[in-house]
């Protein structure tokens, strides 16, 4: 669960302006009937690289944590789903620039990392980030959002503290979240009143579940790499279990005469015969579960959240074996089986 949802989102960026300009052109898009939400910000809403110094009520004299930072409108976590646990959030734009406007709201790991009893109306104070005349300034939490990864999946989630911007600044982005079968539409409206707005800047988007994906890039491609490696290793071990199996049956053909003669069936054969290549699809199996579970447990200690071992691709891989064996074991027994005895027992 990434505590958002990237889906349906489109992320324009564009050079500074004006707050009166942005929410301008924000209204325009409400009026269209594709267009659910919009919000300005500054940094995508999975890679948030802003950071900042913080403490608190009830801090020590020098007692602060590092922080995450980024700047939104009250749209935000409308636009991207974010979940309000406490407090009322942003519901209004800040009104002036000092203290007393300066609302922010803050993730559920900055709570418990600040360890903050009813953090909703408490103060706190912030050092210097990239926007540095604010330095050292005071803000109230107005709200606290539960967690989601601002950060790709490979870092866990840290503290985080969403600003409200005032009519002073403006944000690098603007998100706009549509209710549309037709994204090539709502696109096309979307370049046809950002050109209007922002005259001489170019329309920079991109697809916010598909910037989501691109971060996962390499693990895509080793995907891959390993399905395709799996694929193959899986056809030599079933050609190389077909003819350990047709090699096997070739030599115990004046075997299967003789019996044949003895009055045994098929049936009988096929089940003397299957104890033998079963014990041994069973004993690889269970040689190859450890260092398979082994090897997968170390890979995925490398990531902070990770799916837990599960039994049925153990399970899958016996079915599947045994069933290669058994199918390849009945075809050959089956057609010595149909070869004359008498000429079975000259078989050499």
């Amino acid at each position: 669960d990434l505590g958002y949802e990237p889906a349906g989102v489109i992320r324009v960026q564009f050079d500074d302006s004006t707050m009166v300009r942005v929410e301008h052109l924000q209204e325009r898009l409400a009026a269209h009937p594709g267009i659910v939400s919009s919000s300005v910000h500054d940094y995508p809403v999975c890679a948030s690289t802003n950071w900042t110094t913080v403490s608190w009520d009830g801090a020590g004299e020098d007692q602060f944590i590092r922080m995450n930072v980024n700047y939104t409108d009250p749209g935000y976590l409308t636009t991207y789903r974010i979940r309000l646990k406490d407090g009322e959030g942003f519901l209004r734009k800040q009104q002036g620039t000092g203290p007393a406007g300066n609302a922010v709201i803050l993730n559920q790991a900055a709570v418990a990392m600040m360890q903050l009893e009813d953090p909703v109306g408490k103060k706190l104070r912030y050092g210097l980030d990239y926007k540095g005349y604010l330095s050292g300034g005071e803000a109230t939490i107005v709200g606290v959002i539960e967690d989601f990864h601002f950060l790709s999946v490979h870092n866990i989630i840290r503290p985080l503290m969403l600003r409200l911007l005032n009519e002073e600044q403006t944000g690098g982005s603007l998100s706009v979240r549509f209710d549309s079968e037709d994204p090539s539409g709502v696109l096309a409206l979307l370049r046809e009143e950002f050109t209007a707005a922002f005259p001489g800047q170019a329309f920079d988007y991109e697809f916010v579940d598909e910037f989501h994906n691109k971060m996962y890039s390499e693990e895509q491609r080793m995907s891959r790499i390993f399905l395709y490696i799996s694929i193959l290793a899986n056809l030599i071990a079933a050609l190389g279990l077909y003819g350990l199996i047709a090699y096997a049956t070739s030599l115990r053909t004046r075997e299967v005469g003789l019996r044949k003669v003895l009055g045994a069936n098929f049936l009988g054969i096929s089940r003397l015969f299957s104890r033998e290549f079963l014990l041994l699809v069973l004993a690889a199996n269970l040689v190859s579960w450890p260092l398979v579970f082994f090897l997968t447990r170390q890979w995925l200690q490398g990531f902070p959240y990770r799916v837990g071992p599960a039994l049925w691709p153990y399970l899958a891989a016996l079915l599947s074996t045994l069933a290669i064996a058994f199918a390849s074991m009945l075809y050959h027994i089956h057609r010595a089986s149909r070869i004359n005895p008498a000429d079975s027992l000259r078989y050499e």
